[in-house]
């Protein structure tokens, strides 16, 4: 579950870095994940369901985020920028609503869905892989499918239109991918920050700018930072296993700094 998690929200990160030609794109500023995250949590604080309900719940959430997203940007969705602004204030919006249901939960309810919030693998059984397996699949297939497309969007929208792609319809299709791939893995381990935003980073540094090198890379680099990662959260205390999310946090916010600091010197 940690190398499928990894995998597929650093492949999304890619794609979105990509198509809106943003590098601090990921599923989290497009509201994705958080989406994802109120869907669940109302689903097990409304009915405790297991299994496919939360997923449906969460799947439900991320759609309704793009969506909301796409309807604020309005006829300005076209607009990278607008379409940026908006995934950011549908993030705080649902993140909002989220910890709306988090405060008026019972206070067993409210601690089990905080921990769950945080990122976690200690819940995964086997049979739990099949789904997350399959979204990333298809996701990762479309993405290589597609990639000339993208990788013209990448060089502007002016010349992927003079190229004959449609931009638009584009962009919007890698946004609904994304966030069924985001979803999925939400409902099976929470939410885990930083990993669709550094793990692309990683590997254009390491391979270049070309999409599908790019793309199999995230696969190696990002399910292997999330295994580490999980030995790592299992490790640091002796009775107790940290949030993934919690880890996963300070790891890309020393990485962003030590990134900063890098470019400001240079």
């Amino acid at each position: 579950m940690a190398l499928l998690t990894g995998a597929g929200l650093s492949i999304t990160g890619a794609i979105l870095q990509s198509v809106t030609r943003n590098p601090l794109a990921d599923p989290y500023l497009f509201g994705i994940s958080s989406g994802a995250a109120l869907g669940a949590v109302i689903v097990i604080a409304a009915i405790s369901g297991a299994g496919i309900s939360i997923t449906f719940g969460a799947l439900s959430g991320g759609i309704f985020s793009v969506v909301l997203m796409l309807t604020l940007a309005g006829s300005a969705a076209v607009q990278v920028e607008r379409l940026l602004l908006s995934g950011v204030a549908v993030s705080f919006m649902l993140s909002s609503f989220t910890g709306l249901v988090i405060y008026y939960s019972e206070p067993d309810t409210a601690s089990r869905l905080l921990f769950w919030m945080m990122g976690s693998f200690s819940n995964s059984q086997w049979q739990d892989l099949l789904l997350p397996l399959f979204t990333t699949s298809i996701g990762l297939f479309l993405f290589i499918v597609y990639r000339k497309w993208i990788s013209a969007i990448q060089a502007g929208d002016e010349g992927a239109f003079t190229l004959g792609v449609p931009v638009s319809q584009l962009r919007l299709s890698m946004l609904v991918i994304g966030s069924v791939i985001t979803a999925v893995l939400v409902a099976q381990v929470g939410g885990i920050g930083f990993v669709g935003l550094m793990i692309p980073h990683i590997c254009r540094f390491l391979v270049g700018s070309q999409l599908h090198h790019v793309l199999f890379m995230c696969v190696v680099i990002g399910g292997s930072f999330m295994i580490w990662v999980d030995v790592l959260a299992r490790s640091i205390l002796s009775e107790h296993i940290l949030p993934v999310g919690i880890v996963t946090s300070a790891i890309g916010s020393l990485f962003f700094f030590i990134v900063l600091k890098a470019n400001r010197t240079r």
